[in-house]
């Protein structure tokens, strides 16, 4: 069975809007600190929704069920939603860089504009919306058709089976200055090596902030006493490679006081070329699109959200959880009787992971 917090924050993370009802309790209201923290932390979470504060629950019937509005994060599958969040995160990145590096002082770059209201223009309103492109995806644990006629039990090609989002012309959102404010920001660890499971836990997992850790052993369960940069992570999830697994794409979940790791499906790389979706579909490409030579889509791609997180510290001690050049070198000689199916269109030959 599911904690309740898993349950509770992928309700936040797959909602097309996010109410926050009772705000006249607030002390100081809707201008207060209190709100704008909470803003905050469910902007983190799903930068997409739209985050309504209200009073009684009372909201226009228009607002959310107008013809107008447009409603697409509720139909996104796992693999949808984390495309979603890896390009808001490496967005925001993209902005934070830019901020920190231009010396052009009439630059129009959107960071700057979201920069400087963050920092002189301090007006809130009630409720904030977004606007995002999507093409279509997959999933690697649900049945599906490919095209309309697939019976991989892998796969999931529902209309909004999974979304790519062009976030970069949206920055300009009062959730996201407001997470700038208290120190609230992701990133996205991204690496094309497996992780070995062992150091995995002794290095990484092991440190997790959290109770209840179904990735390691119970005598070990509980957060390791000391200090690591992991401990500031207050959500973190996305795709990752083991290296006793092959075949098999993982999903790293962590939210509140728990923690698991739990098989996703295969990796598409390992998937025939004719249980695929068709080109019609438009969604061959996107697969095609987390491809590398040699390893196919295999992957650690893991969005980290937290306050006063060290980056550099966490992708360190994720680092050395990865197999080394020599260990890679085994893996490849492991695996080689269990080729990838072709695929057209993916890239390179095989060569060995970077």
């Amino acid at each position: 069975m599911r904690p309740v917090v898993d349950l509770l924050v992928e309700q936040i993370e797959c909602a097309d809007f996010v109410l926050l009802n009772k705000v006249d309790l607030l002390p100081a209201g809707l201008e207060g600190e209190d709100l704008q923290q909470l803003r905050a932390v469910v902007s983190s979470l799903n930068p997409l929704a739209t985050v309504i504060a209200c009073e009684q629950a009372k909201v226009p019937l228009e607002r959310v069920f107008g013809s107008n509005v447009q409603k697409a994060v509720a139909h996104l599958n796992i693999e949808g939603q984390h495309r979603g969040a890896v390009a808001a995160a490496k967005a925001a990145q993209e902005s934070e860089q830019h901020i920190a590096s231009c010396q052009d002082q009439v630059c129009q770059h959107a960071a700057h504009l979201q920069h400087n209201q963050q920092h002189g223009d301090h007006h809130h309103t009630n409720e904030h919306s977004h606007q995002h492109d999507h093409s279509h995806g997959h999933k690697h644990d649900e049945s599906c058709n490919h095209g309309q006629n697939c019976s991989h039990k892998h796969h999931d090609h529902s209309p909004h089976g999974g979304h790519q989002h062009n976030l970069e012309n949206h920055h300009e959102r009062a959730e996201t200055r407001a997470a700038q404010r208290f120190g609230i920001r992701s990133f996205v660890y991204t690496r094309r090596r497996p992780f070995h499971l062992k150091r995995l836990q002794d290095m990484v997992l092991r440190w997790l902030p959290v109770s209840h850790n179904k990735a390691v052993d119970a005598a070990s369960a509980a957060a390791a006493e000391g200090d690591s940069p992991i401990k500031t992570v207050l959500r973190s999830k996305g795709f990752m490679w083991l290296s006793n697994k092959h075949t098999t794409a993982f999903y790293w979940s962590h939210a509140g006081q728990h923690f698991e790791i739990r098989e996703e499906g295969d990796w598409w790389a390992a998937v025939p070329d004719d249980e695929w979706p068709d080109q019609a579909s438009g969604q061959r490409d996107v697969i095609l699109s987390d491809f590398a030579p040699g390893v196919g889509d295999r992957r650690q791609e893991i969005v980290f959200i937290g306050a006063a997180m060290d980056e550099d510290k966490i992708c360190a001690q994720l680092d050395s959880a990865l197999l080394t050049d020599e260990e890679v070198v085994a893996y490849s000689n492991k695996w080689a009787s269990l080729p990838d199916p072709p695929h057209a269109g993916a890239p390179g030959a095989q060569q060995q992971q970077q």
